[in-house]
């Protein structure tokens, strides 16, 4: 295992922190950095990381190897992470832009990512190389929790733990339905629901943004909803975490909602998104 450890900051001394809304590993913060049980991905979603860094895409975590306990270490960014109700910037149309851009910019790196011989990711060992299954690397869970806020700007995704192959566009896809977001007002989106009017136009403004025709993007958000519910029926059935716990807690009936939601107003968002001008 590889660590550049020796280059951070001495956090020998320093106090840990739990940090809470992990669910299958226990995370800590020790200074400046933040510590959690590794997986046998860790390496690959490190040399990950190391090449969105490389290809200039910075708002994500710098890996730091492991701990003497065998604990990967990340970079702890600062900020606040966007559980709802949501910070005013992400309720704006800039801060729906800024999401929208780091998407393309990631979309672009992860695009020249070559898989390690021996990758191995959370959905399972690698089967050849990406680019030969006509497959890219998606962050797996792009939604607002995983983002980081400071001073009203986008300043870092993180919890790439579960970061896999998938089909291109399933990134923008999942990041439209929690950031728009798409779906009826349900558990946390009850707490500061969104006006409808106000869905419609986050919708179209995040199609001009990623330059996805809203018929095709609407297709990919579906995929994404069949694949993530299958995997959470499947999985949390075996008892896997963390899918047992999103199992336990009715996150199936959850995705069934937001599945039965988008059938219902996809002729509404479609017809918005092709009339909606920017101003």
């Amino acid at each position: 295992m590889t660590s550049d450890l020796d280059g951070a900051d001495d956090d020998g001394d320093a106090a840990e922190e739990v940090l809470h809304g992990g669910f299958s590993t226990r995370v800590v913060r020790k200074g400046s950095t933040v510590r959690r049980t590794a997986s046998p991905w860790t390496p690959t979603v490190h040399a990950l990381l190391r090449h969105l860094r490389a290809s200039g895409v910075t708002r994500v975590p710098r890996p730091l190897g492991f701990d003497e306990q065998g604990r990967e270490v990340l970079e702890h960014v600062e900020g606040s992470t966007a559980w709802w109700p949501w910070p005013e910037p992400l309720r704006s149309d800039a801060g729906l832009v800024a999401v929208a851009q780091l998407v393309h910019e990631l979309g672009e790196a992860l695009a020249t990512f070559v898989e390690p011989p021996d990758a191995v990711w959370h959905s399972g060992p690698a089967q050849g190389s990406t680019h030969q299954r006509g497959l890219v690397v998606r962050h797996g869970d792009l939604a607002p929790w995983n983002t980081v806020w400071r001073g009203g700007r986008l300043v870092a995704l993180i919890d790439w733990d579960t970061a896999e192959p998938a089909p291109q566009g399933w990134d923008a896809a999942q990041a439209a339905a929690t950031f728009v977001p798409l779906g009826p007002m349900t558990r946390y989106r009850a707490e500061h629901p969104v006006p409808p009017r106000q869905v419609e136009h986050r919708f179209a403004l995040w199609c001009a943004e990623v330059d996805v025709a809203p018929e095709r993007l609407l297709d990919l958000v579906e995929e994404v909803q069949r694949y993530e519910r299958d995997r959470i029926a499947e999985r949390g059935a075996r008892g896997v975490e963390p899918y047992a716990t999103f199992l336990a807690r009715g996150d199936v009936e959850v995705v069934d909602a937001e599945r039965a939601w988008l059938a219902e107003h996809r002729e509404r968002l479609v017809a918005a998104a092709r009339a909606w001008k920017r101003t």
